[in-house]
């Protein structure tokens, strides 16, 4: 169950950054999340996110540092 929803304008978004600082795209207040955590580029029609923190991020249970990204 989603407890928040955001929408980008699409095609204008090319980098979306999610983490605590105040210039992140999405804000998250947790002390675990880095000031600006990762980042979802666009490649073409294809997104990639892009670990930036030291917490590190997951996928499917599996620590990444860039990640293709698909719907689903």
């Amino acid at each position: 169950r989603s407890l928040q929803k955001w929408v980008f304008p699409c095609p204008e978004v090319v980098r979306i950054s999610i983490g605590r600082d105040e210039s992140a795209s999405v804000r998250l207040a947790d002390p675990y999340v880095s000031r600006i955590h990762l980042e979802i580029v666009r490649d073409g029609p294809n997104w990639v996110l892009h670990a930036q923190g030291r917490n590190g991020v997951y996928v499917d249970g599996k620590s990444v540092t860039e990640h293709p990204l698909v719907h689903g």
